[in-house]
């Protein structure tokens, strides 16, 4: 049997929302939480869709949502 994952490590594949600019770190709304983030390259802006690649610690890794996905 599989244990039970909780923590950022649960998160992966899972989409967040921008809540402070990441450049490169900020922060991320996943299911009412507030988690740091880092964005995997560049920028991205606050309201936008982000996918959890995975986590560094405490601090998740993101990327953007594509437009094909975000339908």
């Amino acid at each position: 049997t599989r244990g039970v994952r909780t923590g950022p490590a649960a998160l992966r594949g899972r989409r967040a929302t921008v809540v402070e600019r990441l450049a490169p770190t900020g922060m991320v709304g996943v299911d009412g939480e507030l988690w740091r983030a880092s964005a995997a390259e560049g920028a991205i802006d606050a309201g936008s869709d982000v996918e959890i690649m995975g986590n560094e610690g405490l601090t998740l890794l993101v990327r953007p949502v594509s437009k094909e996905a975000r339908r």
